[in-house]
């Protein structure tokens, strides 16, 4: 019973915390821009902070942006397009 309290607890404080933006609002953003099916996207980390996307012909960067940024429990955070 204790478990089951104590692993509770740890996703109710990891999901209220925030861990940054996510892949899947990455995809979802690059497939937007690049008006191109997820499924045809290739991700690439470039740094802690930096994705580089392809697909379609096309490429951009997105810089990870939050409004309260606090390592990894940043909150509030998404992808921005650092390129054309």
């Amino acid at each position: 019973m204790r478990r089951l309290v104590f692993a509770t607890l740890l996703t109710v404080l990891g999901t209220s915390l925030g861990c940054g933006a996510t892949t899947g609002q990455l995809q979802n953003r690059a497939a937007y821009d690049f008006n191109c099916p997820r499924s045809q996207l290739q991700i690439t980390r470039i740094d802690s902070r930096t994705m580089g996307v392809n697909g379609c012909g096309q490429q951009a960067t997105y810089v990870e942006s939050c409004d309260n940024p606090q390592g990894a429990f940043s909150t509030g955070c998404t992808w921005v397009r650092n390129s054309r």
